[in-house]
């Protein structure tokens, strides 16, 4: 508790630390909040990733027929992507 007979200097060198104490406080927060989006960016890296493993997997072994001829999905994309860079060269 407070003294009642503080002099202007002790009010002053108190407000001086309550004051460092709230920027360390903020400061703490923002990290704290810095690492929270880390942590959610990772998860949703990490949903994308295992979406796009389960769409390669089906992508492997769905199949199409093209021009009388079967292929995988996988295969066809490769194709229309080769197809696509010769075009662009």
């Amino acid at each position: 508790m407070a003294k009642k007979n503080m002099t202007y200097d002790e009010l002053m060198e108190r407000a001086k630390e309550a004051r460092k104490q709230a920027d360390d406080l903020m400061k703490q927060a923002k990290e704290l909040e810095k690492e929270e989006r880390k942590k959610k960016a990772e998860l949703e890296r990490r949903k994308r990733d295992e979406e796009a493993k389960q769409l390669y997997k089906i992508a492997e072994t769905a199949t199409i027929t093209l021009n009388e001829k079967t292929v995988t999905v996988l295969e066809y994309l490769r194709m229309y992507r080769d197809a696509m860079q010769k075009e662009t060269k």
